[in-house]
Formats: structure tokens, sequence, C-alpha cells
């Protein structure tokens, strides 16, 4: 079920555009890339680097990862979210000893997906980022373990919690039941807003057009697309604004 309802991306579990036999791409924008990817316990992901320009984001579904932050050096668990703005170096690599898998965010996108195309072809292509010898600088980054992050006011069948709030992007996890009345239908004129499905099943309204999707489901409605959602029984996704906007102060403020 690979559908593009109304303009908005509607991915099943596992869907998406194949990078390689690690990487599918959820989303692909100029405000925001998402990938999921499922590695295993030989997996040396990258280096000490930095962006110039964006904000890379993961939030970890399952394994352990361990993340240079400067010069410290953490390992976190599933439930996990790790934010890291411009200009802060960072790696990370999977923990061991079984498979890990992960969401990683790029917001803006500042031409990732088209720079993994052409790694995977085995070509150069200049992107946003810049490797360094060597770790340093501040472990400036905003993470988030499973039971962490700001929350806010709960309402009746509800939990929102803020688990990273940057410009470029911020992260949310709702936790919900049949008990809260949902999203209404509604579109961002500044923002991409989107969906990953942690646990359960959640009616997505693209346009008019109503959509079920269940954990591993993707949903993303780009700017001016009309969206909303309605719980059907226990869930939690994962909400990702790109760039904020100003949306985590609203969510406060309501």
């Amino acid at each position: 079920m690979e559908l593009d309802v109304g303009q908005a991306i509607v991915l099943g579990p596992g869907e998406g555009e194949r990078i390689n036999e690690r990487i599918v791409v959820k989303l692909e924008a100029q405000q925001i890339s998402v990938n999921e990817v499922d590695v295993g316990p030989d997996f040396e992901g990258p280096g000490p680097h930095f962006h110039n320009a964006h904000v890379d984001a993961f939030y970890v579904l399952e394994g352990t990862l361990e993340f240079i932050v400067g010069v410290e050096t953490l390992r976190v668990e599933g439930g996990t979210s790790v934010a890291v703005p411009p200009r802060i170096v960072h790696g990370f690599t999977n923990a061991g000893p079984g498979r890990a898998r992960y969401l990683n965010i790029h917001a803006p996108d500042s031409r990732f997906i088209e720079y993994l195309r052409h790694a995977v072809a085995g070509e150069m292509f200049e992107w946003d980022s810049q490797d360094v010898d060597e770790p340093y600088g501040p472990a400036d980054a905003q993470i988030s373990g499973p039971d962490d992050g700001e929350s806010l006011s709960r309402r009746e069948g509800l939990v929102n919690t803020i688990k990273a709030e940057t410009t470029e992007l911020s992260l949310f996890v709702l936790e919900f039941d049949e008990r809260w009345e949902g999203v209404d239908p509604h579109s961002h004129d500044d923002h991409v807003d989107s969906f990953f499905v942690l646990d359960g099943e959640v009616d997505f309204l693209a346009g008019e057009e109503r959509v079920r999707l269940g954990a591993g489901g993707y949903f993303a409605a780009p700017i001016g697309v009309t969206h909303g959602f309605r719980p059907i029984g226990p869930a939690r996704l994962l909400n990702i604004h790109a760039p904020d906007a100003g949306f985590a102060a609203r969510a406060r403020g309501r």
C-alpha cells in the first residue's frame, strides 16, 4: 500500500524508495527527508562529521546505537531521539550485538537523499557535510530517552511529549486512545507535517480520503495538503514538523 492520496504520502511498513539493503526513503522534500534504516551488528556508521546548515536527527526504533557528539560518546536504546544542530560534530554506529533499526531525519534535506543515491552507485556528490579527523567541540545535541521529554498538558486519552525542538525541526511523541477526539482536517502553509506509527493503528485523513495505518506505517502532508487523523484504539505516533515554524510553542499554548 504505497499511495499518493491527495498529494499526501502514505506508506505501509517497509515501503518507500529502497536505496540499498539497509535504507528505505520514506520522504524526500526540500524541508525534510526521512529514512528508515535497518543495520546488522557489523554496521559501521559515519565517523565524526558536521553539517553547516541542517539538523541531523534520529529516532531509535529497535536495538542500540552508539553516538559521538562533540567529544562525548553515548549509547542510546529504542525509544530515544537524538537531534544534532548544525556545526556540531557527531557520528554513530550500531552498538550491537544485534540489529538496530532507526529513523534518520535531515531538516532541511540539503541534498542528502541525492547523496545517498550517488554513494550507492559509487559516485562522488557534494552536499552539506564535512568530515573531521577527530571529534571536538560541545556535546550540544538534544537527546531524549524513552521516558524523557517535555510533557504537555494532558487531555483525556492523550499524552503529547516534545522530544526535540529546533528552528529546523521539532519531534513529538503522541500517545492516545479512542477517548481522544483526534485532529480535524487542516493544512499548514509553512511546514511539512509527518507521522510514523510506533504502535497501534490510526485512521489518517488525506483530503477526502481515509486510510488506516498500523505500526511501521508512515504518513506525510507536504505544505498546503489537507490532513488529520482519528484514533481507533490505543496508539503511539512519532510526529515530525519541519521546519518547526513555531509549532512547538503553539502546542504549549494549547
